[in-house]
């Protein structure tokens, strides 16, 4: 009777084990099915970032020579600003020089008059 009792309790503890070990592999199972959509999303992710890399690449290629231009047009740009400012400045007293002397005319008109 004892030993049909234990027996009895073994295949209850075998059952449960099994019954763990079959929830394991089922979460086993499950775990490697996402694992598998990770690893298909990261190819297509790194397959997307490739192309991009390519599209990308003559862009890249061509920016040391477009910085250095424009960086010569700023310079030009500057350049024309500060000669324009001179003649601003030139143009203003020109100006400046015009007006005294139509007020100096001015003052003799109405002196002469």
């Amino acid at each position: 009777r004892a030993t049909a009792a234990r027996i009895e309790a073994e295949e209850k503890a075998a059952t449960g084990a099994l019954a763990a070990a079959d929830q394991r592999l089922a979460q086993i199972a499950t775990d490697l099915a996402h694992a598998g959509r990770l690893a298909a999303d990261a190819q297509g992710a790194e397959m997307r970032l490739a192309e991009e890399d390519a599209r990308l690449a003559p862009a890249e290629a061509e920016a040391p020579a477009r910085i250095a231009a424009a960086e010569r047009a700023v310079e030009e740009a500057h350049a024309r600003v500060a000669a324009l400012e001179t003649a601003a400045q030139a143009a203003t007293e020109h100006a400046a020089a015009i007006a005294a002397k139509a007020q100096a005319l001015a003052g003799q008109i109405r002196a002469a008059d």
